[in-house]
């Protein structure tokens, strides 16, 4: 297990060199750390197919760094979202290091599905425009 994942509330550094993403995802230690942070009842394998379908659609997220994709996996996991469904994994340049960052991003149905986990009783959406 690296350093980083032993010590909590240290940097996330998960995949090892040289490794794919979708062959980090199946990490024991990655494994647990999804089922660590995920919700009852939801498997790994389940943030690995949606990881994969996700990089599949969308070269540019293929060119992210392995790490910041892995920290959005768990992030998905974390809130109990899903990519491509209530969240997305949308890769940013990063102008100083001059590397492709992937961002968590949740839309505006996983953005109401945790108001809803949350106190909020209702909620009314509309379109907004001019």
């Amino acid at each position: 297990m690296s350093e980083a994942m032993s010590k909590p509330g240290t940097a996330v550094a998960i995949t090892p060199q040289g490794m794919g993403l979708l062959e980090a995802i199946r990490q024991p230690e990655v494994v647990d750390r999804i089922k660590a942070l995920a919700p009852r009842g939801t498997e790994p394998a389940h943030f690995a197919a949606a990881l994969e379908l996700a990089l599949s659609q969308n070269d540019y997220l293929q060119k992210a760094t392995p790490d910041s994709v892995m920290k959005c996996v768990l992030l998905t996991a974390q809130t109990g979202l899903e990519i491509g469904r209530t969240a997305h994994l949308v890769p940013f340049k990063d102008t100083k290091s001059n590397k492709i960052i992937a961002t968590f991003v949740p839309d505006y149905k996983g953005l109401i599905q945790l108001a809803m986990q949350g106190s909020a009783r209702f909620i009314e959406a509309k379109v907004v425009r001019e």
